[in-house]
């Protein structure tokens, strides 16, 4: 295995789930278009020596006497001028994903529900699926492991779900068509006094299509469950903070300090602001470093979807095209009564072929298109404890304890911080603040590039711990003063003398 990855790693493009998709669709039309291509040349071979067509007498029983080869033919050249069209349809719309530049997502989507995500870092817990369906959020209460499957895995499995169900109901409709085509004879004879015989075949190629369908629809729910369990860990640290500034500013400082933990090329993410909805004075701010896209491999089962969705393809347009039946010359009556079924039952499955493989072929788009990020994320609260009437003072008082809830909602920070606005008017009085910092490696996924962005996990790290004991101590040595003296201003050549305002100015923070 260890050897396949090497080679992969040689060779991007194996590894990237829409161009294996692309190249799937095009290698499918380009084998089912050339087998219709080629098939309506046979056709037109043989039909030359009969031009132009003539009507011989007694056509109508000719015709009544030939309804196997009539139709045989009426399936074979429709199906060969649909195969051409639409393997030209397949082979063109596959070449945007195989020829499509090939470069990295350079700006990841923002994350759903931000404030679940900073839950999530405080309790270092899996919380997205307290917010999902009702069946689902049962599932959770009673299956611990089904809280750390992520939201892009539970609309997979809805749809797993959605289509096991359809193919429950297609299953009933065949087995009731089945059952009237075998009872018909009988009503027909018990109603309207009249006599037929009517083979019916039996159904079974089409509920083992669909029993197929079934069962790998099946595995690609089990291949989402993580029988793993997920670490769901973070570092923390408490701090208490004594200064003039106001919870904003020793916020906004922090968000700056974790730039440092960006890589160099890779788009930044916003800081998103938060409150805590039951208590308006706790404050906080979830910061997340440049997502990196970890790898374009998709998940295993979407390799397994591509050469089964390749064969479906290609065998349901080649029964089409060359289509085996009798084709003797028979009565009308016996043809009706005897064969017309099973000539249905054949098309009905090579279509099935052809709608199963489009089917895989839609489940290895999905899976492919899921992608996974790697970042950092940092969620740091402040809470005011205290408030202290001059400098003095502020050594000797005492901090306050901090009382904090085991389940928390927040809400995201819009309009004007009126917390700030309210310190802007007294700047000067120092205050006492709590400040609970997280931190964590956190792995996060989409079900496409446009798509939001959930949680899948966190962990920890001893590089990581090493470069937050960093981050944590450049706001608290951040200190601006305003100076009296003139001081040289960069650029005018020499001094610039200062405000005339007097006093000693004001600092950021003791």
């Amino acid at each position: 295995m260890a050897n396949i990855k090497r080679f992969i790693a040689r060779v991007p493009f194996l590894a990237d789930g829409r161009f294996l998709v692309g190249l799937v669709l095009l290698l499918a039309g380009m084998v089912v278009g050339r087998e219709g291509f080629l098939n309506l040349l046979e056709l037109w071979a043989a039909l030359q020596p009969f031009l132009p067509l003539s009507v011989p007498d007694h056509a109508s029983e000719s015709i009544l006497t030939s309804l196997p080869l009539i139709l045989k033919t009426f399936i074979t050249v429709v199906s060969s001028i649909c195969a051409v069209l639409v393997g030209l349809l397949w082979a063109l719309s596959s070449l945007p994903a195989i020829f499509r530049p090939r470069r990295d997502y350079l700006e990841p989507p923002d994350f759903y529900r931000p404030e679940v995500v900073a839950e999530s870092m405080r309790s270092a817990q899996a919380l997205y699926w307290r917010y999902s369906s009702r069946g689902l959020r049962l599932l959770g209460r009673l299956w611990k492991r089904v809280r750390y499957v992520s939201p892009v895995s539970h609309g997979i499995m809805r749809d797993v779900f959605g289509s096991v169900v359809r193919l429950a109901l297609v299953a009933c409709a065949i087995a009731g068509a089945v059952w009237f085509l075998q009872a018909l004879p009988e009503l027909l004879k018990k109603f309207f006094q009249v006599r037929i015989n009517l083979l019916v075949p039996s159904a079974r190629p089409l509920y083992a299509l669909l029993a197929l369908l079934a069962v790998f629809n099946v595995v690609i729910a089990v291949s989402l469950v993580p029988f793993r369990r997920r670490r769901f860990s973070t570092g923390s640290e408490t701090v208490r903070i004594r200064g003039r500034g106001e919870a904003s500013l020793f916020l906004a400082l922090l968000e700056e300090s974790c730039r440092l933990l960006n890589r160099a090329g890779l788009a930044e993410k916003k800081p998103v602001r938060l409150r805590q909805e039951n208590n308006p004075d706790v404050a906080g701010t979830l910061v997340e470093s440049s997502p990196e896209l970890v790898s374009a491999w998709a998940r295993p089962v979407a390799y397994l979807c591509l050469p089964l969705a390749f064969l479906l393809l290609t065998m349901g347009f080649s029964r089409l095209i060359q289509f085996t039946r009798p084709v003797f010359p028979m009565s009308y009556t016996d043809f009706l009564c005897y064969h017309v079924l099973d000539y249905l039952l054949e098309v009905a499955f090579a279509l099935g072929l052809i709608i199963a493989g489009g089917h895989f072929l839609d489940w290895a788009r999905k899976l492919c298109d899921i992608k996974v990020f790697r970042s950092v994320l940092v969620f740091c609260t402040m809470q005011p404890t205290g408030r202290l009437q001059g400098a003095e003072t502020a050594n000797t008082a005492a901090p306050a304890t901090v009382t904090v809830a085991s389940s928390v909602h927040w809400k995201t920070e819009k309009g004007i911080d009126r917390q700030f606005a309210a310190w802007a008017k007294e700047p000067q009085v120092a205050r006492d603040f709590v400040g609970e910092l997280y931190w964590a490696e956190a792995l996060s996924e989409s079900a496409g590039a446009e798509d939001m962005r959930f949680l899948e996990d966190l962990g920890v790290s001893e590089d990581l711990d090493r470069n937050m004991s960093r981050v944590v101590e450049l706001p608290l040595a951040a200190g601006y003063r305003r100076f009296t003296e003139s001081v040289a201003v960069p650029g005018t050549g020499g001094g610039q003398p200062s405000s005339d305002r007097s006093g000693q100015g004001s600092s950021a923070g003791e």
